[in-house]
């Protein structure tokens, strides 16, 4: 629980200043870049009287920027309650939080007004709280910080995508090495390794993020090369993704089941009365079917015997 001094001091009592923002580190000004752009819109979406489209994007914006991605990347920060990092990330929490709300209430006034009473303000009720945005204000949006996290998001889905192709259980952390190009980005990337392993589900101690990979950092195991995009990779040793004991009984029952499909489709093809009596499109369908699952069934004891 926070101090009253503390708490009071969380107030949003206008647009984010250039000076605390340059201090915030890439999640944080990506969210609040984020939000800018999103009061930008509404402002401009109310003002033209396209009340659909405005209260989509501000929907949007709450689930798909904020709550999946902020939020998460907050509880890493939030994981030490004193520290500057848990701090700075309140203070961002608040700021967008309380902004959306300001962008909601002319769609959802009792809602709005209820739980902008339980943030800390200086008005007395959201309905004469100010717009986030005046004719004077410039709300700035860092183009380069929502680049870099844009980054950072490809990077853990494609880190997920990888752990859900082999069936990696939800719990287990991998071991990663990440590489990047860009310097800039890889001092990013290097002071969020945190928030990437628990995103992505990452063991910490073993993750490295590095300039360019080495042939020592992925020579000693067989490894999953994911390339989320130019001057961006990631490497998954392939015995963190997969149990090697479970993965070959799991590949055994499934070339158990090619078999019997095999064996099915092999005595459809022998017997004259299908060959004779079926349309030809269908002898021919069944035929490359049967390839098909002889292929597979190749596929399948070759990584068995890998």
């Amino acid at each position: 629980k926070l101090e009253r001094e503390e708490f009071d001091s969380l107030a949003v009592v206008g647009p984010m200043k250039v000076e605390e923002f340059n201090q915030l580190r890439l999640p944080e000004k990506y969210i609040v870049s984020k939000c800018h752009g999103l009061v930008n819109k509404v402002t401009l979406g109310l003002e033209n009287h396209n009340v659909g489209d405005t209260g989509r994007i501000i929907y949007e914006f709450l689930w798909d920027e904020f709550a999946d991605w902020y939020i998460e990347i907050s509880k890493v920060r939030m994981a030490d309650h004193d520290s500057s990092d848990a701090k700075e990330a309140r203070k961002v929490l608040v700021y967008v939080f309380d902004t959306c709300l300001r962008l909601l209430h002319p769609f959802m006034p009792f809602v709005t007004e209820a739980l902008w009473q339980q943030l800390p303000h200086k008005a007395n009720a959201l309905i004469i709280a100010d717009w986030p945005k005046t004719v004077d204000d410039d709300l700035f949006e860092d183009t380069d910080a929502i680049s870099k996290f844009s980054a950072f998001q490809a990077l853990v889905k494609s880190i997920r995508n990888a752990r859900a192709e082999y069936n990696v259980e939800p719990v287990k952390k991998i071991d990663a090495v990440i590489q990047v190009a860009d310097e800039g980005f890889l001092l990013d990337l290097n002071s969020e390794k945190g928030a990437l392993s628990f995103l992505a589900r990452l063991d910490s101690q073993s993750l490295r993020v590095v300039g360019k990979v080495t042939g020592d950092d992925i020579a000693s195991t067989r490894s999953v090369h994911c390339v989320v995009q130019d001057g961006l990779e990631a490497y998954l040793p392939l015995a963190g993704l997969v149990d090697a004991e479970k993965e070959k009984i799991r590949l055994e029952k499934q070339a158990e089941r090619i078999r019997k499909d095999i064996s099915v489709l092999s005595g459809r093809l022998n017997s004259s009365n299908f060959t004779k009596k079926a349309p030809q499109n269908i002898v021919e369908q069944t035929k490359a079917q049967l390839d098909e699952m002889n292929e597979k069934l190749a596929t399948v004891m070759s990584s068995i015997d890998a």
